[in-house]
């Protein structure tokens, strides 16, 4: 399970949080502040807006699989077990491979029981060891 965030932790992701918000509203294209911006919101627990900043980086990259599994995640926080899964399922088809991250993530703990999860992390280590090869 996560940790708990101390104090000092929060004060500086809520200080990341409004630096990648300003770089947002200054460069709303730029996924690399977004991506920075939907990880910190995370961090914090703050799943909604997190899914938010997901949301436009899936548009701007729909076949990019971090992003795909960052917004799978989110999501899974906030109970959208379904669109978590189809979310997952894109990522790894589209060749998240990360096995070991996959397996221990926590924000996926309610994913892990369903068949499809399971299938997800097997097709993960297959792209993972054909990779290696």
């Amino acid at each position: 399970m996560r940790q708990p965030i101390d104090s000092f932790e929060r004060i500086a992701l809520e200080f990341q949080v409004a630096v990648y918000s300003t770089g947002r509203d200054l460069y709303p294209g730029n996924t690399r502040v977004l991506d920075a911006l939907a990880t910190s919101l995370n961090a914090l627990g703050r799943y909604q807006e997190s899914l938010r900043t997901l949301d436009d980086l899936v548009a701007l990259e729909p076949a990019n699989p971090r992003f795909l599994y960052n917004r799978a995640c989110a999501l899974s926080r906030l109970g959208e077990t379904g669109e978590a899964l189809e979310d997952l399922r894109r990522a790894v088809n589209r060749g998240f491979d990360d096995f070991e991250h996959l397996t221990r993530d926590e924000d996926l703990a309610p994913l892990r029981a369903t068949p499809q999860f399971r299938e997800y992390r097997k097709r993960a280590l297959v792209q993972r060891v054909a990779r290696a090869e």
